[in-house]
């Protein structure tokens, strides 16, 4: 008996992951691929606050099996939320987290803040040394209880002295290493148990929505070192730095990207995209600062059977044009907010569209217009195939009716 189901489950997940690749791949599946985005829905909407799910992501366990139980989508998103224990005992500069025992119960998650960890006037120092600069000027900034690598002393660890180690006692950067173990073990403590979902998935026949997570040169180094809001504006003040340093960091990044695609052969890859929007760019500044990395990840991927799925945030209308530049039928794009029947028509046969479900609609609107909404997508972006029926962004919270009412009308559609 035991053996037959396990037979039926592995049915499964073969069907599931087979709608996904035939949507990739341009075909008509045997019904539109499902496959939201979900984040802290994992928490809300099981009566969990998502400040106790990131102080013990075990206490999300039992809401990921009801979830998949429930609504059994097409592929599944592991809920991957920051450590508290581990960026507070770093002393994060950089994460805003809930706060705790507040009446009612906080119902978000964490808040990435924008912050600059580097001077406009410092890009000559970066170029220099890129990794030098990170470790003593921006790790330290960025992280209050790591101020003492400010003195890391990089070159007693490479040097003829036989007692160059010597300098590593320097009480600041002791303290400040023992730090970061400490943060680290408690990270990969609270990773552990969230990945322990991954195995309730398969054990449940749910193939995943992502397998790796890789990340643009770009939104690292805006988000992460000079600020967001700077980063735009040194487009325009101080372009040719801002250039060289997106491609040091990208190379920087580089063996840790291609490293991950080729032990996730097979699988499928989330690439959050926060900063192309067509607010913050023009298609030039795009086509200088963005497109070449995105390019360039997305091609990696793609030799190593990895198929990645591009998140844009915000209105990406203008973006579409260079995206028909990638390997056929190798991506998924998924947009915030894009016109997306004409993305679709200008893709076809090129890349997979995804989209399209407003989340404010699942946390506020009725059954009915979550019904009328879905029809209105299938009906304009289902036909002939290549489309994939998900969240506009990532899911933080909904009306369990609506949810049903938005996975039942995806099925049935024909």
């Amino acid at each position: 008996m035991a053996q037959i189901e396990q037979t039926n489950i592995q049915i499964l997940y073969d069907q599931r992951i087979q709608r996904v690749r035939d949507a990739v791949a341009g075909k008509e599946p045997d019904h539109v691929p499902w496959t939201p985005v979900v984040g802290y829905f994992y928490a809300n909407g099981y009566g969990l606050s998502p400040r106790k799910a990131m102080e013990d992501p075990s206490l999300l366990l039992p809401n990921v099996r009801s979830f998949l139980e429930e609504y059994y989508p097409d592929l599944m998103m592991p809920p991957v939320y920051p450590s508290i224990a581990g960026l507070e005992k770093a002393g994060s500069m950089f994460i805003e987290f809930p706060e705790p025992e507040t009446d009612p119960p906080n119902d978000h998650g964490h808040q990435q803040l924008d912050a600059d960890y580097m001077e406009e006037e410092e890009y000559a120092e970066l170029i220099n040394n890129c990794g030098q600069f990170l470790l003593t000027k921006v790790a330290p900034r960025r992280y209050r209880a790591l101020k003492g690598l400010a003195a890391f002393p990089i070159l007693s660890l490479c040097q003829i002295n036989n007692s160059a180690l010597a300098a590593m006692a320097n009480p600041e950067v002791a303290e400040a290493l023992t730090c970061m173990l400490e943060s680290a073990q408690l990270m990969a403590r609270d990773l552990q148990k969230s990945l322990e979902a991954i195995r309730i998935a398969g054990e449940l026949g749910f193939p995943l929505l992502t397998s790796v997570v890789l990340g643009h040169p770009y939104d690292n180094f805006a988000c992460s070192v000079r600020g967001f809001v700077n980063t735009l504006m040194d487009m325009y003040s101080s372009p040719e730095d801002l250039s060289k340093s997106i491609d040091l960091y990208g190379e920087m990044m580089w063996p840790q990207l291609e490293g991950m695609a080729k032990a996730n052969a097979g699988g499928f890859a989330f690439l959050p995209l926060t900063s192309p929007g067509d607010k913050f760019m023009s298609p030039e500044n795009f086509d200088k600062f963005y497109w070449p990395w995105l390019k360039r990840i997305v091609e990696m991927a793609a030799e190593n059977d990895v198929t990645p799925i591009l998140v844009f945030e915000g209105n990406c209308d203008t973006r579409v044009e260079r995206l028909m530049e990638l390997p056929p039928q190798k991506t998924i794009v998924q947009f915030e907010s894009a016109d997306l029947a004409r993305a679709k028509k200008m893709l076809h046969g090129i890349a997979c569209v995804a989209g399209g479900m407003d989340n404010s609609l699942l946390m506020q609107g009725t059954p009915e217009e979550v019904y009328d909404k879905t029809q209105r997508l299938l009906d304009e972006l289902a036909p002939g195939g290549g489309y994939i029926m998900t969240t506009s962004m990532e899911l933080e919270d909904a009306k369990h009716e609506n949810m049903k009412m938005w996975r039942e009308t995806t099925w049935a559609w024909h």
